[in-house]
């Protein structure tokens, strides 16, 4: 496997990842940058090392930042966060289909001076979307509007395919670095972070569930 496909997955100095939507992964590159530097603790890691002429170190698969970032309160404005505002739903004919099928219309189009933003923005099928046209002919079921960060993460969805398949590689021959606190910071840990932290010789698969339930 090559090195370039072992993302890290970087959470917050509470344990939580530091953006769920998207993902927080950063490159190895940038993982082993911190590390050096004193800015991240390591969680767990692969079994693969990089070597310089005077030092080595084995690539971190889930990195904690030492100082606590505080969360953006924004919600950005991306393609699949509009698809979980209206919940995989055509807001035309409120048919529900897989991102694979949906896409994103302008409720004003850009021909008529319409933003591409969380006000004008709505998903919608490849037919309605066709059917619509360059046109206000058509008006969506409900009214558009930015969400809260709350509200996408109670949607029953994972993070998005791509990075469901880059995170999956964190499941990937890691060992733990950090032991487990005892008491209540080790139940604790095990709920937010769940699968994430490979514990024991046996690799562990990530459980989407702890996504979607975060």
């Amino acid at each position: 496997m090559r090195v370039s496909t072992h993302p890290a997955l970087l959470l917050n100095a509470d344990f939580r990842p530091v953006s769920l939507f998207p993902l927080s992964l950063v490159s190895w590159q940038e993982a082993v940058s911190g590390l050096v530097r004193g800015r991240v603790a390591v969680v767990a890691e692969y079994d693969r090392s990089v070597r310089s002429p005077s030092y080595e170190v084995r690539l971190p698969s889930v990195v904690a930042l030492k100082r606590f970032r505080r969360p953006r309160q924004r919600v950005p404005f991306t393609r699949y966060n509009v698809f979980l505002r209206d919940r995989f739903t055509c807001q035309y004919c409120l048919a529900v289909r897989p991102a694979s099928e949906l896409t994103f219309d302008h409720v004003r189009p850009r021909s008529m001076g319409g933003e591409t933003s969380w006000q004008n923005v709505v998903t919608a099928c490849g037919p309605c979307n066709a059917r619509k046209g360059s046109f206000m002919r058509m008006q969506p079921k409900t009214v558009p509007r930015m969400p809260s960060t709350r509200e996408l993460m109670r949607v029953p969805r994972g993070p998005p395919a791509r990075e469901l398949a880059r995170l999956s590689l964190l499941g990937r021959r890691a060992r733990t670095v950090i032991p487990a606190p005892s008491g209540v910071c080790q139940r604790r840990r095990r709920t937010e972070l769940g699968s994430w932290i490979v514990r024991g010789p046996e690799p562990r698969r990530l459980q989407l569930s702890t996504l979607s339930s975060a």
